[in-house]
């Protein structure tokens, strides 16, 4: 039985998986900060759009906020 070596072979999965959805993270924030001032200059949206676009961002964003905080505060022991 080679248990150290599924368990590092299932780790590594673990973090490349982490560190994959971590990339997909920071590359949706970023894609949406470019969104929201593409869209603030071309189309002079009203303050009350931009805050609505701003509330939909953070609601789209917020499983992947949660799942950062789980991975960095407890799996990490912070």
């Amino acid at each position: 039985m080679n248990l150290g070596k599924q368990f590092s072979q299932a780790n590594f999965f673990n973090n490349a998986t982490n560190l994959a959805f971590i990339v997909f993270l920071i590359g949706t924030s970023v894609a949406g900060l470019i969104y929201l001032t593409l869209a603030i200059r071309h189309f002079s949206l009203s303050r009350n759009n931009i805050k609505c676009l701003q509330r939909i961002s953070f609601i789209a964003l917020l499983p992947a906020l949660l799942w950062f905080l789980w991975m960095f505060l407890f799996h990490l022991g912070l």
